[in-house]
């Protein structure tokens, strides 16, 4: 977006006369314009510092002979809105971001980007903005906050949730309860554990969109404000050397992130966010292509709350140049990197000083992802089911069918379900237009009945964790006409986790027949 880039054409003298208002001056016309697409707000804590790290990402860009413009999108906090995003917002604020952001590259022509996302919904709007646009970017994250301290421990956020559930039944003071709340955040960032958030954080780098060591590098150091000068100066020198995003984010790129995700125990947040950036690319990574390299990669990190390690234990063990390093023999190390460099010399000095906490590839944390593709004639396309609780291997039961979150609410409030039943949860997928939101509080329900270890869930949206056994994302879903759209209250369903298989007790032409029944009333309703 060169002030200068056409001759008198008198459309263009108003344009460089409008631009001058702002106190642009004639030689800064010719210089590359390099868009600060900033999520700062006030009101969430990975956000709140970003003004700061945008200010030094401008001073990057002009060093480097850029002109900086920095413009807002939003940011969503899972932490403050609960169950408001989860249940009813949850993955539409991606695309609003990623549209919003396209319009204000493509209306004012920017030349390069730097991007400032934090929080879990943030950085896969941002990265599908960049994929679409395909000019110059670098991505600089938000970073963890540092944890709060108590009882000589660290404290985050979600150890908050525990330690109020455990002093019920017994005398924890209310002052205590109160101390707990204020220090378990004791500043901006975010929360400090292998969250949605800093897996994408993680994963961002693992794609070589940030500058090493920036994922796990303090929310408020003096580090991240040198990695957002470095940022800054990186967006003009990618310019100049002409290297776009379709050049970083190749499909060897998203495979080796995909290895890295399943190596610090965050494979999950892969499943969902990095199809849709790849997608923008015409890169297809189906269940066959997580399942695979599950397979084959070990899990090497223990981080909370599935292990006793923070992200800053992650970044002081040698953060993910380290684990990547760990990796080595199975990635594509000709993968480029914002650097400039490729992953082999990224990665080549990287250095695990605390062996704890990034384990070597023989002993590791798990031999292979946690993450299970089922596939069968309910979900010919597969099904995921991550965390499998132990003696859960095997189950066979009654279906019980909703058409959306809320029914099945109320059938177990209602105390309609019983040990045994099967629930099925159907028309919550990407294509339901309910925005793939989590259905939260069915585990909660099911927890306070009881039930939560002896009635197995089963959708084609997304699940929380609820400490039974929970099969989500079934393919194809049933907006799109799949399997599970077939089911009947009272169908036999059979689940065999160790021979990779879900089935509905239906024949193939029983299930043809009851979709082509489906559609057929369908149609004539409208």
């Amino acid at each position: 977006m060169r002030g200068d880039d056409v001759g008198r054409d008198p459309k263009q003298s108003v344009r460089r006369a409008l631009l001058h208002s702002l106190g642009i001056t004639r030689d800064e016309l010719s210089k590359p314009f390099v868009a600060v697409v900033n999520s700062f707000t006030e009101i969430v804590p990975g956000h709140a510092h970003l003004q700061k790290l945008a200010e030094k990402v401008k001073d990057g860009i002009r060093s480097a002979g850029g002109v900086p413009f920095e413009f807002n999108t939003i940011a969503i906090c899972d932490g403050l809105a609960g169950d408001r995003v989860k249940t009813k917002h949850s993955f539409s604020p991606c695309d609003l971001i990623a549209d919003s952001i396209e319009v204000m590259i493509k209306t004012y022509r920017f030349d390069a980007m730097v991007m400032l996302p934090s929080c879990s919904v943030s950085i896969p709007g941002h990265l599908m903005a960049a994929a679409r646009l395909n000019i110059p970017t670098v991505v600089l994250t938000g970073g963890p906050m540092q944890p709060g301290r108590w009882r000589e421990k660290p404290l985050t956020a979600i150890d908050v949730d525990k330690i109020v559930e455990r002093a019920k039944g017994r005398r924890l003071r209310e002052l205590e309860l109160s101390k707990v709340e204020e220090i378990a955040c004791p500043g901006a960032g975010s929360c400090p554990v292998m969250n949605p958030t800093n897996a994408m954080m993680c994963l961002t780098e693992a794609l070589g969109m940030s500058l090493p060591r920036c994922a796990t590098t303090p929310a408020q150091s003096a580090e991240k404000l040198r990695l957002a000068k470095k940022s800054g100066f990186r967006s003009v020198r990618l310019l100049r050397q002409g290297i776009k995003t379709s050049k970083i984010m190749t499909r060897e790129a998203f495979e080796n992130t995909i290895r890295v995700a399943v190596s610090l125990g965050c494979e999950f947040e892969a499943f969902l966010h990095l199809p849709a950036i790849a997608e923008e690319f015409g890169i297809d990574l189906d269940a066959s292509t997580f399942e695979r390299i599950g397979e084959e990669t070990p899990q090497l990190c223990a981080l909370k709350p599935n292990g006793p390690h923070t992200i800053l234990d992650l970044h002081n063990g040698g953060g993910i140049p380290a684990v990547m390093k760990r990796l080595e023999n199975s990635l594509n190390l000709q993968a480029l990197t914002v650097s400039g460099k490729t992953l082999k010399e990224t990665i080549a000095k990287a250095e695990t000083p605390d062996p704890n906490v990034i384990l070597p590839p023989s002993k590791p944390v798990r031999p292979k992802s946690a993450l299970v593709i089922l596939r069968g004639n309910l979900a010919p396309g597969g099904a995921v089911i991550r965390d499998i609780p132990p003696k859960t291997d095997k189950c066979r039961g009654p279906a019980k069918v909703f058409e959306n979150l809320e029914e099945a609410m109320r059938a177990v409030d209602a105390d309609e379900i019983e040990a045994g039943d099967i629930m099925v949860i159907r028309y919550e997928g990407q294509r339901s237009g309910k925005w793939m939101r989590e259905l939260t509080g069915i585990a909660r329900l099911l927890r306070e009945k009881k039930l939560e270890k002896f009635v197995p869930l089963i959708t084609d949206g997304r699940l929380p964790s609820q400490g039974g056994l929970s099969i989500e994302l079934v393919r194809p879903e049933a907006a799109e006409g799949g399997p599970i759209a077939a089911i009947e209250n009272g169908d036999e369903i059979e689940i065999n986790i160790p021979e990779r298989r879900i089935e509905v007790s239906l024949t193939e032409r029983e299930i043809k027949g009851r979709l082509k029944k489906l559609f057929f009333s369908k149609h004539k309703k409208t």
